[in-house]
């Protein structure tokens, strides 16, 4: 079977390759992967010039693949069929699974062959742009160390307790601004918030610590090469502007600080600050990091915005690495494409199919946007609300079907991590391998070939 199923996968990569296909995508793919970064202008920055570069580059050939994998796909069986050039593959000892399966692994070689080239030139082009831009070697080694890396984000312990929240809620409901006859739960989630309010405030002349934990990979960090980088943001009241002064120290609890970095008057947004690893931290398990705002005086009440109060990355892996992990992932959809598109070539005509597939992938994009929230609606007396109702419901109904089919194949990011210098983990590139080169492809595969081998292949269309 398996010299069968590799017989047919070469004749799809030949046919796509005197059908000029591979040598009009060797052509684009560096036209995009040079050409975009020059033609979009960022904020000026070289970190700007460099996520365009990796961010827009790889996005705009994954765009450009896309488009030909599903082209490829649904006219690989219906084009064969329209064009009654299947009967030669057919009438042999082939099973209708092993041709649908042939072509896929055709399709897939043919985008193997196509990202590694992109992957390489942008690469390549990274390392040029940061290289031989006129900058300083100060802001080279920002984007080295900040987006050309692999780094594992670590949040802080939670610093709100059940029991806060519970003081929180008795607090609020003495002073009058929670009532007792609302839900529990309500009243949690508020006070809740409430109390996360109260930790992310930093009064002047008054200090926050937050503690990580850092996973058993990064307990082993060296000194080598490495950088601790720590991005806070900051959240004001509106119309508040008022600047904050003050200083970080990162250590281990009950050590000495490693370093500290001093800010002077910051305002509302994301900051970031770095500095080397030193030698005294390799094993360390814990990081403690502290703020401490200045007086009055030259500050004020610093707000860190709750839920991204701070944020400690570590260096995981190289660029190199992250680069290899994005490119699976990228891999991973062109073959869910490829299989979605020799699906419904296998029952559809061309033309037919390609519309079906294109209808279905906005479907499938407007679902997991657009999501299944609302509340249904409930009926009233009236026969007109009533049906309204239904439908409502069964509008509902069904996107909740497809949200729960749709959600797990798109809930992979390949090209934001990448761009911001954050490390795919391993164990997701594995679950989408998984997903979108083993599950999703086999069922599409088995209800291909079911409808294929029931398909009339003497009839014309």
């Amino acid at each position: 079977m398996a010299r069968r199923i590799g017989a047919i996968a070469v004749l799809a990569a030949r046919s796509a390759v005197r059908s000029h296909l591979v040598g009009i995508l060797l052509i684009l793919v560096p036209v995009v992967v040079f050409g975009l970064p020059l033609t979009i202008k960022g904020d000026g920055t070289l970190a700007g010039t460099a996520r365009i570069t990796l961010r827009y580059s790889l996005a705009a050939v994954a765009a450009l693949l896309g488009a030909a994998t599903l082209w490829a796909s649904c006219l690989s069986i219906a084009g064969e069929i329209e064009g009654r050039q299947i009967q030669l593959v057919a009438v042999k000892p082939v099973r209708r699974f092993e041709i649908w399966l042939g072509k896929w692994v055709g399709l897939l070689a043919m985008n193997a062959a196509l990202l590694a080239v992109a992957g390489v030139l942008t690469w390549l082009m990274a390392l040029w742009t940061v290289n031989r831009s006129a900058v300083s070697e100060a802001e080279r080694r920002d984007v080295r160390e900040e987006i050309l890396t692999a780094r594992r984000p670590c949040l802080p312990r939670s610093d709100v307790t059940a029991e806060d929240v519970e003081r929180e809620a008795q607090r609020l409901i003495a002073a009058g601004r929670l009532s007792t006859n609302m839900p529990r739960a309500t009243l949690l989630a508020y006070a809740g918030r409430q109390a996360q309010v109260t930790r992310a405030t930093v009064a002047p002349g008054q200090s926050k610590t937050w503690l990580f934990d850092l996973p058993q990979a990064l307990a082993g960090v060296e000194a080598d090469g490495n950088v601790f980088s720590v991005r806070f943001d900051l959240a004001m009241y509106a119309g508040d502007r008022r600047p904050v002064t003050g200083t970080f120290t990162v250590g281990e609890p009950h050590w000495p600080a490693f370093f500290s970095y001093s800010i002077r008057r910051h305002i509302k947004g994301s900051h970031r600050f770095s500095a080397p690893v030193p030698a005294e931290a390799s094993g360390a398990r814990q990081i403690e990091v502290t703020f401490a705002n200045a007086d009055r005086a030259v500050s004020h009440t610093a707000i860190f915005r709750i839920g991204r109060n701070l944020e400690l990355r570590v260096r995981e892996a190289s660029f190199e690495s992250n680069l290899l992990r994005a490119l699976i992932l990228l891999f991973g959809y062109l073959g869910l494409l490829a299989a979605l598109g020799l699906t419904a070539g296998a029952f559809l005509s061309f033309p037919v199919a390609a519309f079906s597939v294109c209808c279905a992938l906005l479907m499938a994009g407007l679902t997991r946007e657009l999501g299944a929230d609302s509340e249904p609606a409930h009926s009233c007396g009236h026969h007109g609300h009533a049906t309204t109702g239904m439908m409502t419901e069964f509008g509902e109904s069904l996107a909740g079907a497809l949200k729960l089919v749709v959600d797990p194949a798109l809930r992979f990011e390949a090209l934001e991590p990448l761009s911001d210098g954050v490390a795919i983990p391993w164990t997701a590139v594995g679950q989408a391998v998984g997903l979108l080169l083993g599950i999703y492809p086999g069922v599409m595969g088995a209800l291909g070939a079911w409808v294929f081998s029931r398909r009339e292949l003497a009839l014309p269309m």
